[in-house]
């Protein structure tokens, strides 16, 4: 206001002067110093308005991106978006631990069976993502990162196990990936998963018949076109000793009659040096229409047992990983939609959503075999939608497991041929199912509020079942 009230009074004087010049009779020199005076006057105005344009001058608008919720960074053609969500949940585990999961069930009669009426309360699977997509000559060059605080670890030991677990839970990574045009890689989820994943509020938790983790890929999609595609894979094959349901990881006894001594069972059990030959070759084809889609998988992969350092002489053997996956989601009507999934193979580790595994039995130095644990399953849900904001969801799985090893033989972790372990995850299982009924609620858009019930049954060769039931709710707060 200023600069422009300083702008008129200069035009003002220049006007002055330029009329006292006119009517006024005067010499030549003062007629050429009234002059140098307006000139001079007339170029102070144009270095104020120069000034003024570039006080006054709009930041730049943000102009909208190419992708939903996403704008461009300011200069550049390249779009941004952030977004994942806040949930809080309350766990009720009617019988027993808190951490739930079909390998976590306690096997009835144990001490974990009888624990009843845990209660917990954690943000853990909270999420936040960043995207960006930048067009170029070989299609969009698209990043992705992703985390969230269920990772473990936590603040100091000091503070207890319950303290890092929820209030001190770790970041953990979910997915970190880029891609340029038809080329994906980094962490992703697995290629082997497919369409027909029913609703649940433990968003983070894997369900029975299908395969949801995320490890490294490298990724080509082919698009044919009305709504079909290939993608083909390299996937990390994970260690196939991580978390089981089927059997010990790998779990070896000399109840069999194949004379392993006692230093190879320590050996194979709690230091097996098993290596991954070949990475896991993935492949699916897909068909997306208005009211459904329909995935088939295939995986494919090399694991061995080479434990050279083992007491008594080196173990070794190689086994092909392998397994199929089939999944189907439709909208029936405007309240109904449905889906399905089915799995089968043979040691599948993470690819199975028990996670069945290797199990290896033995033999003498020399005479050493990995015995597989095979698998069959799947999944299914129906959901309906009662009002616009509230529906329900019904979802069931089962996966059942055949062993290469008699039940008789199927002594893993036991006593005569019971077993001992306190969990299902150390012992040899016969099928696991689980079921999950909730009712979701969308008061207003974005915000989710979720009430749920499951429970898992494992049927385990040669002992007692392993049970786990929780009650659930949740709040989720979306961005």
């Amino acid at each position: 206001m200023k600069t422009t009230r300083l702008k008129y009074a200069l035009l003002g004087s220049g006007a002055a002067l330029a009329v006292i010049a006119a009517s006024v009779p005067a010499s030549a020199s003062d007629i050429d110093e009234m002059r140098a005076q307006i000139q001079a006057l007339q170029d102070k105005i144009a270095k104020i308005e120069v000034q003024e344009q570039r006080r006054v001058a709009p930041a730049a608008a943000v102009e909208a991106g190419s992708k939903p919720k996403s704008w461009k960074l300011p200069g550049t053609n390249t779009s941004m978006n952030i977004g994942g969500f806040a949930i809080l949940q309350f766990d009720y585990d009617i019988n027993g631990a808190s951490s739930y999961g079909p390998a976590n069930a306690p096997v009835d009669g144990s001490a974990g069976s009888k624990r009843q009426g845990e209660f917990d309360l954690n943000a853990r699977q909270s999420r936040i993502f960043v995207s960006t997509s930048t067009p170029t000559d070989w299609g969009d060059l698209v990043t992705h990162i992703e985390f969230d605080m269920n990772g473990t670890g936590g603040q100091t030991v000091s503070q207890g196990a319950e303290y890092n677990s929820n209030q001190g839970a770790a970041l953990r990574m979910r997915k970190a990936y880029g891609s340029l045009g038809p080329v994906l890689a980094g962490q992703d989820t697995t290629t082997f998963f497919t369409p027909g994943a029913g609703e649940r509020t433990d968003v983070a938790t894997p369900f029975l018949g299908s395969s949801a983790f995320r490890l490294g890929v490298v990724r080509y999609t082919h698009a044919f076109g009305g709504g079909t595609m290939l993608q083909v894979a390299l996937e990390d094959p994970v260690n196939s000793g991580d978390t089981a349901a089927a059997g010990s990881v790998f779990g070896a006894n000399n109840a069999n009659g194949r004379g392993l001594s006692a230093a190879q069972i320590t050996s194979i059990t709690g230091n097996l040096a098993n290596v991954h030959p070949t990475p896991a070759f993935v492949a699916q084809l897909s068909h997306k229409w208005s009211s459904g889609e329909i995935g088939l998988s295939f995986m494919g992969r090399e694991l061995k047992v080479d434990n050279a350092s083992t007491a008594g002489g080196a173990l070794n053997d190689s086994t092909a990983s392998w397994g199929l996956s089939l999944g189907s989601g439709v909208i029936i009507s405007k309240q109904f939609r449905a889906g399905a999934q089915f799995l089968y193979g043979k040691s599948l580790g993470i690819y199975s959503g028990g996670e069945s595994v290797l199990l290896t039995a033995s033999g003498p130095q020399g005479n050493f075999a990995i015995d597989n644990v095979g698998v069959v399953g799947g999944a299914a849900f129906l959901q309906w939608r009662f009002t616009d904001t509230m529906r329900a969801n019904v979802l069931y799985g089962r996966e059942d497991y055949s062993y290469d090893l008699s039940k008789a033989e199927l002594g893993i972790g036991t006593t005569g041929n019971s077993c001992a372990s306190t969990t299902a995850a150390s012992c040899a299982i016969d099928y696991t199912q689980m079921i999950a009924a909730n009712i979701m609620w969308e008061p207003v858009p974005a915000v989710n509020i979720g009430l749920q019930y499951l429970y898992t049954i494992n049927s385990l060769i040669n002992s007692p079942n392993a049970k786990q039931s929780r009650l659930e709710l949740a709040f989720r707060y979306s961005f």
